[in-house]
């Protein structure tokens, strides 16, 4: 990709030059290289104004409030996903619109509008028209939000439950762990149980160790196991230092 940027950063042909730097940008965020990425994504922002390709910009916009959202630079992430979302709905993209709001969801979660946040995930939810590759991590993360802030655990563990019923999983350990939670704090041991089980087998992973540890901690101190709990949250603490 060097080369590519290279030759349009000395011969600007339209779009080309901001695109060179948006797939760079990709890679570097792909290599976890969050400060690098964001330089050449502002890069692609700042030459894609040349350009009347709204989705394009919109993509740019969306890939700012990823490495944002990465970097803990919540307020900056809420403000690209916004400018995304506008560019969505000027050019009729329904499906760009929602995924925009999906992250403007999240987004609006970590600078603490939960009401605000709360109200997006469930208008996506009850509308419906979400792409179907987002749906089931949509789903997930509010019921994951049920679970931690809310403590409605009934109608988190519902929400698993049809994400489970259409894809045949969840997508990832800490929506199980949330999921085996929840079912411990609605009397359903033995199913809670086994997915606690199912987590622990594989615990040579660190970050589904951490994961395991941290939910079955919660769980066991709900049952009052207090001293395993108790090594658990330990556990934790050494692995999050």
């Amino acid at each position: 990709v060097m080369p590519a940027v290279e030759y349009y950063d000395r011969h600007p042909l339209g779009i080309r030059r901001a695109k060179a730097w948006y797939y760079l940008g990709r890679i570097l965020e792909n290599a976890k290289d969050f400060s690098a990425a964001s330089i050449a994504f502002l890069k692609a922002e700042k030459f894609s104004n040349q350009t009347k390709d709204s989705r394009f910009k919109s993509l740019v916009y969306q890939s700012l409030s990823n490495v944002y959202n990465e970097t803990h630079l919540y307020e900056e992430a809420l403000r690209y996903t916004k400018l995304s979302y506008d560019l969505s709905v000027q050019d009729g993209d329904t499906l760009g619109a929602n995924a925009s709001l999906y992250r403007m969801a999240q987004d609006l979660n970590n600078v603490g509008r939960y009401d605000e946040s709360d109200s997006l995930y469930r208008q996506l939810i009850e509308e419906g028209q979400i792409h179907p590759n987002l749906k089931a991590s949509l789903i997930c993360n509010y019921a994951l939000i049920l679970v931690t802030r809310h403590q409605d655990f009934g109608s988190a563990i519902q929400l698993f439950e049809e994400v489970i019923s259409s894809t045949g999983s969840l997508s990832n350990a800490n929506f199980w762990g949330a999921y085996a939670y929840a079912l411990t704090r609605k009397g359903a041991a033995e199913k809670a149980d086994r997915i606690f089980t199912q987590l622990a087998s594989i615990h040579n992973n660190p970050s589904v160790s951490y994961i395991y540890d941290s939910w079955k901690s919660m769980a066991d101190a709900f049952d009052g196991a207090y001293a395993t709990a108790y090594q658990l949250q330990k556990k934790c603490s050494r692995n999050s230092e």
